[in-house]
């Protein structure tokens, strides 16, 4: 992996993180806090899949072998099916 690589492993880890931190206000926000905390994690799970793109178009990856990222919540906490998981 070359140093860019690396930046953008990096970045992409840090939107992953902003992704799951946003996925969490939006579960845990009251009824009238609903709409903007859905517009706050969409706008983090697009900056995901646009760092992940740009992580895996700098490593020479094929696009179309991402899996999307995706977190539900279980009675233990959260789960992730990313990549990362695996």
């Amino acid at each position: 992996m070359t140093t860019d690589d690396h930046k953008q492993y990096q970045h992409w880890l840090a939107a992953v993180a902003d992704a799951r931190a946003a996925y969490a206000a939006w579960a845990a926000a009251p009824a009238e806090s609903l709409r903007g905390a859905y517009v706050v994690y969409r706008a983090a799970a697009d900056r995901e899949e646009a760092a992940a793109s740009t992580f895996l178009e700098a490593c020479g990856a094929d696009r179309s072998a991402r899996r999307p990222f995706r977190v539900s919540m279980t009675t233990s906490g959260y789960q992730s099916d990313g990549p990362e998981s695996h």
